[in-house]
């Protein structure tokens, strides 16, 4: 949840400067498991977190992410499944992409997904979320 979390929180804008690869379960960042493990760690002491003031362009991205969460959360796979089809679409390089293609490349990497949910669906939400144009 953590590492889609931030996954999306960086493609509705936030720049977080994380680099993310493609992994078993979708968009996964080294970084952000060092962070949460640091984190875990030192849990019992909250000093080690900043005070953090937010922009109000930081805070409507919060919002959206609130929003993907509440809609695509309640499900780890369908929460996988999203940000997977958005990586595939937009950091995975894909020769000649268009639709087709990209439905091709989503099919080949999370083929138990791809029969779970509907592909369409999921373009359009995304869309809708204005991660995909």
């Amino acid at each position: 949840m953590i590492q889609k979390m931030f996954y999306f929180l960086q493609k509705l804008g936030l720049d977080l400067g994380i680099k993310y690869n493609f992994h078993t379960y979708g968009p996964y960042s080294a970084d952000i498991s060092d962070i949460y493990a640091t984190l875990n760690q030192n849990h019992k002491s909250v000093d080690c977190l900043p005070d953090i003031e937010f922009s109000n362009e930081e805070i409507e991205i919060i919002k959206k992410l609130k929003e993907i969460l509440l809609n695509w959360g309640k499900d780890l796979k369908e929460l996988e499944f999203y940000s997977s089809v958005l990586y595939i679409y937009q950091d995975m390089y894909i020769k000649n992409q268009n639709r087709k293609r990209l439905i091709q490349a989503v099919r080949k990497f999370k083929p138990n997904l791809f029969n779970k949910f509907n592909i369409e669906k999921i373009l359009d939400d995304l869309k809708k979320q204005g991660l995909l144009k």
